[in-house]
This record gives C-alpha cells, structure tokens and sequence, in this order.
C-alpha cells in the first residue's frame, strides 16, 4: 500500500498492489489514505489465512506540510527558543546553512516535521489498534523500518559512493 510510483501486481512475488495516489493534506495525516487502504485489506484478508502487507508512506518525504491540527499539537515544543544548529551534526549544519539562506525558519520547519512523523505514529496506532480488534496481534509479525538517509561514512574511507551509502550495483544512493 502506498505511493503512486509502486510496482505493479505480481513484481516480487507480491499478488496485490494498491497504488493510492499522491499524498492528500489531511487533519489526519497525509497518509491517512495509504493506512485506510492498509486497514481494509488487512479486514478482507484476514480469515485465518496467513497474509503479507507492506505499507510505503510519503511522510517525512518532501514536502512536509503537515495540516495545521497536526503543527498545533507542537506549537508549545520549542517556546521562544531558536535551534541551535551547532547542536545538528557537522553533516547536518550545511543543510541548515542552505535553509536559512532561503529564508527558512528552523522552529517553523522542527515543528512541521514533528508533526508529520507524529501523523506517521498516530496512522501506525490504527493500523496496530485494527491487528488487535481482529484478534490478529498474537499470530502477527510486525517490522517497522524505514530508509531515511544515507548511511553515515565508514571511518578511514574517502571513496565518495561510501558517503552516500554504496548501494553495489544496484541504483541509488543508499
């Protein structure tokens, strides 16, 4: 379940793809729609019949512009204070630098991205709560993962591709 840009039904032995489209601003998340479609595929395949589900989801993925009932919940997080960027890591503070120099505001950004990982927690809650009610909770393996920027160099290696997380010989950087 997820994004617009998945693989067809049948690619990697997977029998059923749900492609749900572009993320939607929501109150609930921009990926209240993927985990909808999570949850009703979980309650039709659930007959005691061993299922797989993979659920992609756009948050934390550019953009992050949460609704604003999510950024109200983190409005009070940060007060008047301003992020101290030399509290970010060395490889982090460029990426800070480049925003402040397009005008950003680090408070305003923290809080939209607290907010979309928060939707991403709360779709999760609904997901794990639809496991329970089903009495699925017991008999369901669960994995959380996910692939949120490259892999942090190997000491003593200047081998740029290392710095972007080798990927072999496959495509991409991670």
């Amino acid at each position: 379940m997820g994004h617009d840009d998945e693989p067809t039904d049948g690619v990697y032995g997977i029998d059923y793809v749900r492609k749900v489209g572009p993320a939607r601003r929501n109150s609930e998340g921009k990926d209240f729609d993927v985990f909808t479609e999570a949850i009703k595929f979980i309650e039709n395949n659930s007959n005691n019949s061993p299922f797989y589900l993979n659920v992609w989801t756009h948050i934390a993925h550019s953009p992050v512009d949460p609704h604003s009932d999510l950024v109200e919940e983190f409005d009070d997080v940060l007060g008047d204070d301003i992020i101290d960027r030399r509290k970010f890591s060395k490889n982090m503070q460029p990426i800070i630098d480049l925003a402040l120099d397009f005008g950003g505001n680090l408070n305003t950004n923290m809080r939209n991205y607290l907010a979309d990982v928060w939707s991403l927690d709360k779709q999760t809650g609904r997901l794990l709560q639809k496991l329970d009610d089903l009495g699925l909770r017991e008999n369901t393996i669960v994995v959380f993962t996910a692939d949120q920027g490259a892999a942090p160099p190997i000491s003593g290696q200047s081998n740029p591709q290392n710095m972007l997380g080798y990927a072999g010989g496959f495509r991409g950087g991670k």
